[in-house]
């Protein structure tokens, strides 16, 4: 189930990774995954986009401007090897990004659209988590719960035999 609030930005996820398609961060687990800017760009076209065949040509329109000057094969391979490795993805066996060749990429894995408020904070659902609760450090909570049950009790203990029995 998700959670959707009217005026939003959005991010996707798919597999372990979420990309903030905005502001073209990309996050492993939670944890920024360090790209360049243009493999990143291309990334991008590829998720607006899962699925579909997404041309050379339409990359090249959509990340390099028509005044750059660039040897465009080389500079869109490198990008893709880049997002391959970003994603641990293999090209001979890909889990992500697929190659059909002399045409383009297709994004081949499943991606789920995530919604954020405009306040950033994501509203979203995983299985047995209430999404409104939001604990960063769950297990931290639950040792400092276990901990003040426990010293409760050693007081009340203390209190009846140390305080009552001096009496």
């Amino acid at each position: 189930m998700k959670y959707t609030c009217p005026s939003s930005r959005s991010s996707v996820r798919f597999g372990v990774y979420e990309f903030d398609l905005p502001g073209g961060v990309l996050r492993k687990n939670g944890t920024r995954v360090r790209c360049q800017e243009q493999p990143l760009q291309v990334l991008a076209a590829l998720l607006e986009r899962p699925g579909e065949l997404v041309t050379r040509e339409e990359l090249r329109r959509s990340v390099w401007s028509q005044d750059t000057f660039v040897d465009f094969d080389h500079a869109l391979n490198t990008a893709i090897k880049k997002i391959r490795a970003a994603l641990n993805d293999d090209a001979d066996a890909p889990s992500y990004v697929e190659t059909v060749p002399r045409r383009g990429y297709i994004f081949i894995a499943p991606v789920e659209k995530v919604v954020e408020q405009e306040i950033g904070t994501q509203v979203r659902s995983w299985p047995g988590v209430n999404p409104v609760a939001g604990a960063k450090h769950p297990r931290l909570l639950t040792i400092i719960g276990i901990a003040t049950g426990v010293l409760l009790i050693l007081g009340s203990i203390w209190k009846l035999y140390v305080v009552a029995g001096m009496k």
